[in-house]
């Protein structure tokens, strides 16, 4: 099953109302259900009995995508506040998640300045959009078979998503060297200056190592357990979980995609 952007946009939009989403795995139908509890208490269920039907009868035939949780939409948010230019705003944005009921309070700023609202629109629905494409990559590879073991040497490699506390950006690019089950990679671009990868290759995971220096002068140091999956383009993703090895010892999550 491959599902195209409009597809995915659709499914995204969903979940943002508080919909579930089921996918069928052969034909790629979406129903796009609400709470059967709330449903009954408050809406008319009859008018979505056949869709109930349709799912329960065969569950084993569709992937089920629940919105975001609550820790998921508070690092949308987070990341979004990263991309603010106005320095006012962006404090009082970052103040508003810092107090109790942050989510209330980041939508009341949010809606008094119609230009960031707009945007956090659109940067909400890009990060619904790379959740859903996560959750059915995820879930299409429960049920596959394994890969062919990918070579990774001579590609190259930049980002996709990347958690709030992370260095790389969109302007790093990684290239890509592989003997065996030694792989290692040189980066730089954006804030990295120069950077360094050394990683054992145990079919497609990668258990890495990685230093760099950044161009404000500062040595920083990782290391990451990745995954080496296909999107739906066919083309190369390394899904990394990586950590810092300094004091703070903070965690997270990026995507990267060969480049064509």
């Amino acid at each position: 099953m491959k599902l195209d952007d409009k597809q995915i946009n659709e499914i995204a939009q969903q979940l943002d109302v508080g919909m579930t989403c089921y996918i069928h795995k052969q034909t790629g139908e979406l129903h796009a259900l609400p709470n059967r509890l709330e449903l009954e208490m408050y809406g008319e269920p009859e008018l979505w009995e056949a869709e109930f039907q349709a799912v329960e009868q065969s569950p084993d035939d569709y992937i089920q995508i629940e919105k975001p949780s609550s820790r998921e939409s508070f690092e949308f948010m987070e990341s979004f506040v990263d991309k603010v230019g106005d320095s006012r705003i962006q404090n009082k944005l970052i103040e508003a998640l810092n107090k109790r009921k942050p989510f209330r309070n980041f939508r009341n700023v949010v809606d008094y300045y119609e230009p960031v609202r707009q945007a956090w629109f659109k940067h909400k629905m890009a990060e619904y959009e790379a959740y859903v494409r996560r959750t059915l990559r995820y879930e299409l590879e429960e049920e596959t078979e394994p890969l062919e073991d990918i070579d990774l040497g001579g590609r190259s490699f930049e980002l996709v998503q990347n958690s709030k506390n992370g260095l790389v950006d969109d302007e790093t690019v990684f290239y890509y060297k592989q003997e065996g089950d030694l792989v290692t990679a040189e980066y730089f671009g954006g804030k990295v200056k120069y950077g360094k990868i050394i990683a054992k290759k145990d079919g497609n995971e990668l258990d890495m190592r990685y230093q760099c220096l950044t161009t404000a002068g500062e040595l920083k140091a990782g290391r990451a357990l990745a995954q080496i999956v296909l999107d739906e383009e066919e083309r190369i993703v390394l899904q990394l979980h990586w950590q810092w090895l300094d004091d703070s010892k903070q965690k997270g999550y990026s995507e990267y995609r060969e480049r064509e």
